[in-house]
């Protein structure tokens, strides 16, 4: 794992966070409005019991994407770029991120093709940009993790 150069790879995160994104979810699709109380309680029971966060299944999705794909990673917080994070970095982060609910970790996937970003507090990951490639090799991974990839629909 090395430090990489922020002043590269920050305008590139900027540019995706533009783009058009997925969700990798718990869930197989948008809650609808109307369940919005159930959602609040599926959250609060995610977060009062740590072994049914998604964090871990998160972390398993990287650090198996890590074998298919050049990652460089990056606390929402800090200016410092890793690549190649190892798990240890990955699962630190994560940590922090469900105990503090606050932050997040941003991914660069594939030399910046795609960003995977996950907010402290969210039980999703947003995947922004287009690459069928790596976003199949996503959608295998994650399901192998028990989790779902949709396509946000605005609106």
């Amino acid at each position: 794992m090395s430090v990489m150069e922020n002043e590269k790879l920050d305008p590139v995160r900027e540019a995706l966070l533009e783009k058009p994104y997925r969700i990798i979810d718990v869930l197989p699709a948008r809650t609808p409005e109307r369940f919005a109380a159930a959602y609040s309680a599926l959250e609060k029971h995610c977060f009062r019991d740590p072994a049914d966060m998604p964090y871990a299944r998160f972390l398993n999705l990287i650090v198996k994407l890590g074998c298919y794909c050049d990652i460089a990673a990056c606390r929402a917080d800090d200016e410092k770029w890793f690549s190649s994070p190892e798990p240890g970095y990955l699962s630190e982060a994560l940590s922090e991120l469900a105990e503090t609910r606050r932050g997040g970790l941003h991914l660069l996937i594939d030399g910046g093709k795609l960003l995977m970003t996950l907010d402290a507090g969210d039980l999703y990951m947003t995947v922004y940009g287009s690459c069928p490639r790596v976003m199949r090799r996503i959608k295998q991974l994650a399901r192998s993790e028990g989790l779902f990839v949709w396509k946000n629909r605005k609106g």
